[in-house]
């Protein structure tokens, strides 16, 4: 058997394993999590590492406020981009430059 490597504290998307406590089933290992709303699972090893589980669902729910031409300061929002845990938007700087930024 390989050596279990300890995954306590670290994020996968919005969950984070809880303890150094996972079951064993058949040839999957699931580990106690805590999505960033609060609702805890078993999850699978392999699906966290593989970002195939990111949340316990709660997320797909959540309406995105849509900010696209809308203007902070000197930058204008050009579109979403989706971040490891919130949704980040790409911005233009209204000078000529054309600088643009993820916020």
């Amino acid at each position: 058997m390989d050596k279990l490597v300890n995954l306590t504290g670290k994020r996968f998307g919005y969950w984070t394993v809880l303890s150094m406590d996972p079951e064993h089933r058949q040839s999957h290992i699931f580990w106690p999590c805590r999505c960033v709303c609060g609702e805890e699972r078993m999850i699978d090893a392999g699906n966290l590492r593989r970002g195939i589980s990111k949340s316990c669902g709660c997320q797909s729910s959540r309406k995105l406020i849509d900010l696209v031409g809308r203007r902070f300061g000197r930058w204008i929002v050009i579109a979403p981009h989706p971040g490891p845990y919130t949704t980040e938007w790409l911005c233009r700087c209204c000078c000529e430059r054309h600088t643009e930024r993820v916020i």
